[in-house]
């Protein structure tokens, strides 16, 4: 007799039924959305396996449902709840939430329990990076990264799900006032000259060196107009509305005066932290936000030209943590005792990039620095991959998912007009792929696939049967629910 695993959907509602204070009367009508998503097919192995692994990880490892409807998630191997890492690891079922009551209590109770985080008494509470079971912190280092985390996580759980019950709790589940303190903590921590907001500590948890960390501020200025509207159209606050929008501009104005550096090599640059008084501090960490994710979190395009600039800064020695070896390259951090390469920073390069060609490279460093575990570490040894740090580094495996899914197979969600598009990044390697069993995403449901190809350009495609429009930018527009997708790719 063969040995099943029992499915991801099962292993949450065992949590259900061990938390039966919670009190659960809706039966999710597509409760195998994970599942199917995970029967996943790739002509690329390795990768196929590695996702497996890591879609359901953070569900399977570090998810605890709470009596009080809140959610608790550990980061992995350290039993505490970073804001930032906890908003980030579940940040990729948001999209498969639609019709999934199980997956909206897990996340709905992960931002209920952060707004009672930002609603607590300590001083500048919404700036606390930890926090334990008990509410109380586990490091009090001062991230302001975790506003925006949380304001991205809550944002796209509203425009998919249309979910407001979060929003109109009383007490420490006041959602209205969590913003305005985090709001106001934000105000508190601003230069009026220099128009940014302070951070202490960068995303590593690291000290900072200068006061001014600009992925931070780039991060807070495409998230504050997110803000604004929940503001607007739930909360019906204008007044908070337009200091989300004035706060957003007016960090843009200072990154655009003080965090560009025009260096003789690369030309205009960003700056990882500025003083505001002409001292700039050159490098990128792995740790999210980084310089290198600006495209990802939403701060400009990919093609912008200092992004660019500063891209190939990042993948150079002028970086002192882009670091080589015999199994990969990429960007580190010094965070870690050892320069050895945080598999997030591959990832992100692969988020941030149209190159299906740099793609399959890095899908390829990944799975070298693996060691066969099918998993995303924190550090690994370039030179030898049985070295690394954290055996369990759930963000790692979140965000390896999430490439998978919103990258490889293509599945885009455009909330300002709730259309979902498919548009693959294919390589000679990973040239196929077949979703078999019926998957959610974004404001649709049901829908089957088979992709095909060695790049990004899609020259074909068929939606039940019939040929589909491509658009040359997004892809192919998933019209409706119970749809079988088929699509062919060309090179670039």
């Amino acid at each position: 007799m063969t040995n099943k695993k029992p499915s991801v959907i099962m292993f949450i509602l065992a949590l259900f039924l061990a938390n039966s204070a919670i009190g659960f009367d809706n039966k999710d009508k597509n409760e195998s959305t994970i599942d199917n998503f995970n029967l996943l097919e790739l002509s690329d192995q390795h990768t196929q396996k590695t996702f497996r692994q890591c879609l359901p990880y953070t569900l399977q490892k570090t998810v605890k449902l709470e009596p009080d409807d809140t959610t608790y998630i550990i980061t992995g191997d350290i039993p505490a709840m970073w804001v930032r890492d906890s908003c980030a690891q579940i940040y990729p079922y948001v999209y498969l939430s639609k019709n999934s009551y199980e997956l909206q209590r897990i996340i709905q109770g992960t931002i209920l329990r952060h707004i009672k985080h930002f609603n607590s008494s300590y001083e500048d509470a919404p700036f606390i990076n930890s926090w334990q079971e008990d509410y109380t912190y586990h490091e009090k280092k001062f991230e302001p990264d975790g506003i925006a985390y949380l304001i991205r996580l809550t944002w796209l759980y509203w425009k998919i799900t249309g979910d407001e019950k979060w929003a109109h709790k009383t007490g420490d589940f006041d959602a209205h006032a969590a913003f305005n303190h985090a709001l106001d903590t934000l105000k508190k921590y601003t230069d009026p000259t220099v128009q940014m907001v302070k951070c202490k500590h960068r995303p590593s948890d690291d000290e900072t060196v200068y006061p001014y960390l600009i992925p931070t501020n780039m991060f807070l200025t495409s998230m504050l107009p997110k803000l604004a509207e929940m503001y607007t159209k739930i909360w019906n606050d204008a007044t908070r509305a337009d200091e989300c929008n004035s706060m957003s501009q007016n960090i843009k104005t200072g990154i655009n005066k003080y965090g560009i550096y025009d260096h003789p090599l690369f030309g205009k640059i960003w700056a990882y932290e500025v003083d505001g008084g002409g001292n700039v501090w050159l490098m990128d960490d792995a740790n999210i936000p980084s310089l290198l994710s600006v495209p990802y979190l939403e701060f400009c395009a990919a093609s912008d030209a200092t992004y660019q600039n500063t891209r190939q800064f990042i993948f150079s020695s002028f970086n002192p943590y882009y670091i080589s070896g015999k199994y990969g390259q990429g960007v580190g951090s010094p965070h870690s005792d050892n320069l050895w390469i945080w598999p997030i920073s591959l990832i992100m390069q692969a988020l941030t990039t149209e190159n299906t060609d740099e793609i399959q490279k890095i899908l390829q460093y990944l799975n070298n620095l693996d060691n066969g575990t099918y998993s995303v570490r924190e550090s690994v040894n370039p030179n030898n991959p049985s070295q690394h740090t954290r055996d369990s580094f759930a963000w790692g495996n979140a965000l390896y998912a999430e490439l998978l899914i919103t990258k490889i197979l293509g599945f885009n969600f455009y909330p300002d007009n709730s259309t979902s598009y498919l548009k693959p990044h294919l390589n000679p390697e990973c040239n196929k792929a077949t979703l078999k069993k019926p998957v959610n995403f974004g404001n649709k449901s049901s829908i089957t696939l088979q992709l095909e190809g060695k790049g990004a350009v899609i020259d074909a495609a068929k939606i039940n049967g019939e040929k589909a429009e491509i658009d040359k930018i997004k892809g192919v527009k998933i019209p409706k629910d119970n749809v079988d997708i088929l699509i062919h790719t060309t090179s670039d």
